[in-house]
This record gives structure tokens, C-alpha cells and sequence, in this order.
């Protein structure tokens, strides 16, 4: 078993597509992945909203797969969400903004194969 730690998406910016935006990460075949870190920072000088959902693989995305709703970020602003989120091979990280480009995302993370 091996474990790799890596930087799982981004730096990219947040769309505000569909109902819960895009895709951010894949967890690749044979793998489970353990979330560590989410850096989010407001590049713009008004407020923003962002939604993080997990959708496993096989389902719907649906409100029932949100982690974090309509996250407050204040101009300019940078937040780490620090956690422990296990991901099994095929589920996906999807992250949502307000406003177009108004937001960047780096995810990081321990993938384990």
C-alpha cells in the first residue's frame, strides 16, 4: 500500500455552473483518497459564496452530498477548511461559487493505492 501526498486540484477558480458547479477532483481507479486541506480565496473586493459537495460514485449529485453550504467569504479573503475526508476510487470533490472566477480552490490531500 502506498501513500502519496499531492496536491489534488488547483489552484483553479470555482465556476458557477449548474446547480453545484464542477468537478474539482476525480479519486482515480485502485485509489482512495484522504482530503486534508481546502484553501479558498475571495479574488475579488466583494463578498462571496461558495458550497463544497462530495459526490460518491454512482449517485446524483444532490444537496444531501454538501459538506460545506453557501461558505461566507469576505473580500479578499483566504480560509483553510481543515479535514479528514475519505474519498473512495470514483467519487468526486465539487465546489461552487457565487460569482464566476471570483474564487480560487487548491485542494490537498493523501491519495493511497
Amino acid at each position: 500500500m502506498a501513500m502519496t501526498q499531492k496536491r489534488l486540484s488547483g489552484p483553479a477558480v470555482v465556476i458557477n455552473t449548474g446547480t453545484y458547479g464542477g468537478s474539482q477532483y476525480t479519486v482515480p481507479g485502485s485509489t482512495s483518497t484522504i482530503v486534508k486541506q481546502i484553501v479558498l480565496t475571495n479574488i475579488t473586493a466583494s463578498a462571496q459564496t461558495v458550497t463544497v459537495s462530495l459526490k460518491p460514485s454512482g449517485v446524483t449529485l444532490a444537496d444531501t452530498h454538501q459538506i460545506f453550504k453557501d461558505l461566507s467569504l469576505t473580500e479578499k479573503e483566504t480560509t483553510l477548511l481543515n479535514m479528514s475526508l475519505v474519498m473512495n476510487t470514483g467519487d468526486e470533490l465539487y465546489m461552487l461559487c457565487g460569482t464566476a472566477s471570483a474564487v480560487n480552490a487548491t485542494a490537498s490531500g493523501i491519495e493511497i493505492t
